[in-house]
């Protein structure tokens, strides 16, 4: 009876071993490839510079075998260069990688991803472009653009966002729960706040001319992000 439980113990340590054994050899396969993907990683900050790319320099940018590793497991990670470029060497052929990067910048989430499969050893991914933008898996909120009739951004423009029709119908900023203004490229927006319906007003003053805008029903989803325009104009 001893000797028939010794061998089951064993019988179960040397089919753990094998199993991970077999583990530790596929992730070692997806190392041995011959093939590569290189690429730069931009970050486009649309809701502030109008979607000026800019190369993320010294940051980390990860891959995942798409078919096996879930978000956020990854392979492994490598560092862009002082440029922004990155390369992933060792890889397979015929899997379809995922190439993804995360950042934060002024409490901003921001993602980018891309696929890519590679078909034989030469013929690498060698031009990837990897853009990351607010993140609308993560976070709510709003970008504004501001134009006025003939659609020319207006900068400095006072935009009031408010939660109640009562204050919003007062043609006043008072009450109002975010306070913003447009930037040198017409833009305005929040993020990460409470999912409901907001009203907006736009005011900009140049000398004695007022011109004036509104958005009487800003729908803010639980994730995502809600991008619009609002023209002023004289009233």
């Amino acid at each position: 009876m001893k000797h028939s439980l010794k061998a089951f113990y064993l019988f179960l340590f040397a089919m753990s071993l094998l199993a991970s054994c077999n583990k530790y050899a596929q992730t070692k396969n997806d190392l041995r490839g011959n093939n590569y993907i290189s690429g730069i990683v931009y970050l486009e900050n649309d809701y502030s510079t109008n979607g000026l790319l800019t190369p993320l320099i010294n940051h980390f940018v990860q891959i995942k075998d798409t078919t096996e590793l879930s978000s956020p497991d990854y392979l492994y990670a490598v560092k862009t260069d002082s440029n922004g470029y990155f390369i992933f060497q060792n890889l397979r052929n015929a899997v379809s990688y995922t190439v993804f990067a995360t950042d934060t910048l002024s409490g901003v989430s921001y993602y980018g991803n891309l696929i890519v499969v590679l078909s034989n050893d030469t013929a690498p991914k060698n031009n990837a472009v990897l853009v990351l933008t607010p993140d609308s898996a993560q976070q709510n909120g709003f970008i504004y653009t501001v134009m006025d009739s003939a659609h020319d951004i207006i900068a400095n423009c006072q935009v009031c966002v408010f939660s109640s029709p009562l204050l919003f119908n007062q043609d006043s900023c008072s009450g109002a729960i975010f306070n913003l203004k447009t930037n040198s490229f017409g833009l305005a927006s929040q993020f990460s706040i409470s999912p409901g319906t907001y009203m907006t007003q736009a005011t900009a003053i140049f000398g004695k001319d007022t011109l004036r805008g509104q958005d009487s029903s800003l729908i803010i989803p639980f994730i995502g992000t809600k991008k619009d325009t609002i023209i002023v104009g004289r009233h």
